[in-house]
């Protein structure tokens, strides 16, 4: 693999000589790799009793990690996935760029399925289908979207997976999302979409073992059903519903180089603090981002109360809140020291406490 012409964003993924398929996680990388997050592993080296793993068809060929399964197996597994972090000084989960065997990047997926329009693949079609819906709707283009996960790699199952959708850039998303609330609202024509979470119920999320301390599961639900881009479709031929998500990812022009202006970033201890979001332009992008003002400081200090912002890398906060919202942020207090200046943040990601971790909005 030619790293000077690697050029990786999030979401993108890599296979290893293994077969262990990560995705990369973020923007801020090492020049030696990418820092990511394990996805899949062949049957052949790793299984799993979760019901929801088994990835293949019609003979399961892979199995997903859940949550933090796919961090602790390869970190106790397979230490040479590891890349270090200047400004951590640490090592985290990621592959080196001589360790890349195979690239698949969610915006060249879409557009090979594109090609293949009269494929026997019903769940392949149903993508196409529903996405030149969309596209009508948006005046949006298929450059501006990409599939990912196991539609991506080929070893969905026709009749069980969901669709998995990329969407490029700030501006995309912002025509993307009223589009969509307007969808789900109107319960008629070809194609009806609905918000996945109308008519949640919390019992399904308690069989999941709900864990997060700091976040109800009607807390949850709320959330969720407000960020919009988790959907589902009825499918009338093989009566079940699918589950559409389109996952915001940044452009190339989008993305800022922190990693190279970074000197450190020093742990400060555990933080409790509620606030008002004055910033969400990336809230909904990994990580996310929001810019804040500091109201209460519930449990820890934050010196001089210079707090800049909030950085999440958990999943269940990404696109959490908007400018205006008051919220309750807890996580881990880092001091970050830039070439030219330094600024607290509040970062919520892979951790000891990961449940104790919660970024809602309280009003």
């Amino acid at each position: 693999m030619d790293a000077d012409n690697l050029k990786l964003r999030d979401r993108d993924d890599i296979l290893t000589q293994e077969g262990i398929i990560f995705r990369v996680l973020g923007y801020q990388h090492p020049p030696e790799g990418w820092i990511c997050e394990p996805i899949y592993a062949p049957k052949s080296i790793f299984s799993s009793n979760n019901p929801k793993s088994p990835r293949g068809f019609p003979e399961t060929s892979y199995y997903k990690f859940y949550e933090n399964e796919g961090m602790t197996w390869v970190w106790k597994n397979y230490p040479s996935y590891r890349v270090y972090n200047r400004p951590l000084q640490t090592k985290l989960i990621g592959v080196k760029n001589n360790q890349i065997v195979i690239l698949r990047k969610p915006s060249v997926g879409l557009k090979e399925l594109m090609k293949e329009r009269k494929s026997n693949d019903v769940l392949a079609q149903k993508a196409i289908e529903i996405l030149e819906f969309v596209l009508d709707e948006t005046e949006l283009r298929v450059d501006d979207f990409g599939i990912f996960g196991s539609l991506l790699h080929g070893f969905h199952h026709p009749l069980k997976s969901d669709l998995d959708f990329v969407v490029y850039g700030r501006n995309s998303l912002s025509k993307l999302l009223p589009t969509l609330e307007d969808l789900y609202s109107r319960n008629k024509g070809n194609i009806v979409l609905k918000n996945e979470y109308d008519g949640f119920h919390k019992t399904y999320i308690e069989q999941k073992n709900w864990r997060f301390t700091w976040m109800s599961i009607e807390e949850y639900i709320s959330h969720e059903r407000r960020k919009l881009i988790w959907g589902s479709y009825k499918d009338s031929s093989t009566n079940r519903d699918i589950k559409i998500e389109f996952e915001p990812v940044r452009t190339y022009d989008e993305i800022e180089d922190e990693y190279s202006n970074t000197e450190r970033i020093i742990s400060e201890g555990w933080i409790v603090i509620e606030g008002e979001i004055v910033e969400d332009k990336d809230a909904y992008f990994m990580p996310s981002v929001y810019g804040i003002t500091l109201e209460k400081i519930v449990e820890g200090k934050i010196p001089d109360n210079e707090l800049k912002r909030i950085i999440s890398f958990v999943e269940e906060f990404r696109g959490q809140a908007r400018i205006g919202d008051r919220v309750l942020v807890t996580g881990t207090l880092e001091k970050v020291e830039m070439k030219s200046s330094e600024f607290y943040q509040i970062t919520l990601t892979y951790c000891e406490r990961y449940f104790d971790q919660v970024m809602k909005v309280i009003s």
